[in-house]
């Protein structure tokens, strides 16, 4: 079917061309330009914005993915190749379970204490690092 509209594409071009005044070399250049560039557009890579708060830098080097900042928005991660959305859900697990794992250190690392004066404020504290302790004692 495109072919067909193609074909007749190229004859009204040819006849309004030759109307004009131009050689048929002169449209045969001109056609075959734009035949190239059809087919570039064609070949062209198509890359994956994404939202830096659904997917980690991380996971995208642990994955080997070519990857880059957008230049309009630092909020957005470019993948430079083609992702299926069922490899895209892998990456989003992916990066949930390196946002929980963060979430758990982060809770290892602070404990809260609270006040017995103002019981409705809570500050946190982190634990003293085991090897300086050992340090001071020894």
């Amino acid at each position: 079917m495109s072919t067909e509209n193609d074909h007749q594409l190229r004859d009204a071009v040819m006849t309004e061309f030759t109307a004009a005044g131009y050689s048929l070399d002169q449209i045969k250049l001109i056609l075959d330009r734009q035949e190239g560039l059809k087919h570039e557009s064609e070949e062209m890579l198509t890359w994956i914005k994404i939202h830096r708060r659904h997917l980690l830098p991380e996971t995208l080097a642990e994955y080997n993915l070519n990857w880059d900042w957008d230049e309009n928005d630092s909020n957005y991660l470019l993948i430079k190749e083609w992702v299926d959305e069922e490899f895209q859900d892998e990456l989003f697990e992916h990066t949930k379970r390196l946002r929980d794992k963060m979430q758990v250190e982060m809770r290892n690392l602070t404990k809260f204490y609270k006040s017995r004066e103002a019981k409705e404020f809570s500050c946190t504290k982190r634990d003293p690092d085991p090897r300086r302790m050992y340090r001071l004692y020894r």
